[in-house]
């Protein structure tokens, strides 16, 4: 296996990359069951397609979520998701190298069993995640200058039927879509909470990238009673239902779609949202992939490694030491300073309209 944080044999990083994968056309990936984890690693696949146009890519993937990710990206030929021990030698045989992004146990545990030439991205905390994967890339590909430009937007591709679908969703819930109502994407989970539901719920259990669920109950209080039109649109998977039941039960204004949606159903939806709400977690950068104005919440996780990207001034970053220093009225007033511009439009419209 090779690090490239290590010379090896008194090669240096570039070196290594000359020798090693210049000579490579048949190379496998090895990515995350993270969903946020994977989507850092978009533009970086995107550079390696466009420096090797007649390789063959493929990704192990860990997750199905992180199969839905790259589903109908043109840089990568196959995506196999979790192979049982019977398929691994499949992919011995169909591969020359790996290039495995995350060097965690459950990556490290297929580089193993593969037994091929490996390239290993380093862990890094002094840079953003999506910028460690594309200069683990980057330092594999030493034709490129230093300066050569990578791209900074997410690679993500839903198609038209995730569109339909999620308009339909809206529709068969009772969502008004003439802009006469606000719909505001709330994500209430984590990656945690989503593997853990049942044990947050009862034991009441405090991740440090997840919001107090009390504080969504206020926000939305605050909301209704500032411009009744608003709707919450809950996403998530089906285990974190649990965690939103309270909202839920407690409110009139929000709409449950909650394990209803498949990753790309999840984007085309935010097509639809006028503020997305959400914590450091995955569905996070999957609305950074939109044009959606996002309103995301940081405790101990520092924007500086895992925050939105790229940044633009209708994504609003309210970071404190912890998440339950993160209040309500903070996020109320953020979500009401990018919608209310909106509303105000969609207000002058309806009149003309009514007018004419």
């Amino acid at each position: 296996m090779l690090n490239l944080d290590a010379l090896l044999h008194g090669l240096s990083r570039l070196q290594l990359g000359v020798i090693m994968l210049t000579e490579y056309e048949r190379i496998l990936l090895i990515v995350s069951e993270r969903i946020g984890d994977v989507i850092f690693c978009t533009p970086a696949i995107k550079l390696l397609r466009e420096q090797k146009p007649h390789a063959t890519i493929d990704v192990l993937a860990l997750s199905d979520n992180s199969k839905g990710i790259l589903i109908n990206n043109p840089a990568i030929n196959n995506i196999w998701v979790n192979p049982k021990r019977g398929q691994i030698q499949q992919l011995v045989t169909g591969h020359d190298c790996v290039l495995d992004f995350h060097n965690s146990k459950l990556t490290q545990k297929y580089v193993k069993q593969l037994g091929l030439p490996t390239f290993t991205s380093p862990r890094s905390g002094e840079a953003h995640q999506s910028e460690v994967a594309t200069q683990f890339v980057k330092q594999l590909l030493p034709a490129l200058p230093g300066d050569h430009y990578i791209a900074e937007n997410y690679c993500l591709f839903p198609q038209a039927e995730h569109y339909e679908k999620a308009k339909q969703l809206l529709l068969d819930n009772g969502a008004s879509l003439d802009g006469s109502e606000i719909l505001i994407g709330c994500h209430v989970g984590c990656h945690k909470a989503m593997q853990r539901a049942q044990k947050f719920w009862k034991r009441q259990i405090v991740s440090h990238k997840m919001w107090p669920l009390p504080y969504f109950l206020d926000l939305n209080r605050m909301l209704v009673r500032d411009n009744p039109k608003i709707r919450l649109i809950l996403t998530g998977s089906p285990s974190e239902r649990v965690l939103a039941e309270n909202l839920i039960t407690h409110s009139t204004n929000t709409i449950d779609l909650m394990g209803l949606t498949s990753v790309l159903d999840l984007v085309a939806l935010m097509d639809y949202f006028s503020v997305f709400v959400t914590a450091d977690t995955g569905p996070l950068h999957l609305a950074s992939a939109t044009s959606v104005p996002i309103v995301t919440m940081f405790g101990s996780t520092h924007p500086r490694y895992t925050g939105p990207r790229p940044l633009k001034d209708t994504t609003l970053v309210l970071h404190e030491s912890s998440m339950d220093k993160v209040y309500p009225q903070t996020v109320y007033r953020a979500v009401l300073s990018l919608i209310k511009p909106q509303f105000v439009e969609r207000q002058v419209a309806s009149e003309v309209t009514a007018a004419e």
